[in-house]
């Protein structure tokens, strides 16, 4: 197990920021516990980043991230929600449960 920040998120795809470097087309399986967002996917890049490594990932399944979920929860945009989360707790990030 990982932990990673959230940066960006789709309904098929996310972005993240992490401290190690992942292998292209490597299985991960991503889960974000307060907006109960994630899924099982595939890294598609991984790039030097300003902390460390800016990865990638395609959901096919999606992330269960919505328009829906993002109006339920008061949100325009993720960078919206990002910021309200680091207001509650400045370290909170994302995790990446499993990588195959």
């Amino acid at each position: 197990m990982m932990h990673a920040t959230l940066l960006d998120i789709s309904a098929k795809g996310a972005r993240l920021s992490t401290l190690q470097k992942l292998p292209l087309r490597s299985s991960v399986t991503f889960y974000h516990h307060k907006f109960g967002i994630g899924g099982r996917g595939t890294v598609r890049f991984c790039r030097t980043g300003p902390k460390g490594y800016e990865v990638g990932l395609e959901f096919p399944n999606g992330t269960g991230w919505s328009k829906a979920l993002r109006e339920k929860a008061g949100l325009l945009n993720l960078s919206d929600a990002i910021k309200q989360e680091q207001q509650v707790s400045p370290e909170a990030s994302s995790e990446l449960p499993s990588k195959r």
